[in-house]
Parts: structure tokens; C-alpha cells; sequence
């Protein structure tokens, strides 16, 4: 699947891991998926794809994915190499 990123959003509010926002393009579907959270703590980075906050039956908090892979190698191996391609994009921002 080839796919590029076309846009970040910071998050203001740097109280936690989440650095901000992304939207990539999805070049053979020429389909946009915005919302994609991207998050850096120490050395490590990482994505988590579009997700709606839900409450459980005894008030947790669950977090449900609004898009997502069948295969869980596919979904992990999509997320490693996204993670990758935000921190690449991220080079070239003037202040990085």
C-alpha cells in the first residue's frame, strides 16, 4: 500500500506523548484519512489510527477504532511504516 503524509496538526496542549495530528493520502485509493495521532516519549514514536472515546457498562473509558485492518501483521506493520514516514516529514519542519 502506498501512502504519503500531506499534513500535521501540533497539538497545543503538550501535557502528554501526543505531539499532534496527521492526515495522509492513500495514492492507489486517492482516499484521505485525517485524525491520525501521532505520539513521541523519550526515544520512541508511534501512530494510533482514528479512534472514538466510548464509556463501558461500569464507566471505563474504551477507545474504539474507526479504522483498522483484518490482519493484525498488515495493521502493525502499516503503523511502523507510518511512524516512520511522520518522523521523516517531520525533518524537514523548521523547527523539527
Amino acid at each position: 500500500m502506498e501512502f504519503k503524509v500531506v499534513g500535521f496538526e501540533p497539538n497545543p496542549n503538550r501535557i502528554s506523548s501526543l505531539i499532534g495530528f496527521v492526515t495522509i493520502l492513500i495514492l492507489d485509493l486517492d482516499m484521505r484519512i485525517s485524525g491520525i495521532r501521532y505520539h513521541k516519549r523519550d526515544r520512541t514514536d508511534w501512530v494510533q489510527l482514528p479512534c472514538r472515546r466510548l464509556l463501558g457498562e461500569r464507566g471505563e473509558v474504551q477507545w474504539v477504532p474507526n479504522v483498522s485492518f483484518s490482519n493484525p501483521q498488515v495493521h502493525h506493520d502499516f503503523l511502523e511504516e507510518l511512524a516512520d514516514k511522520v518522523a521523516d516529514y517531520r525533518k524537514e519542519w523548521p523547527n523539527g
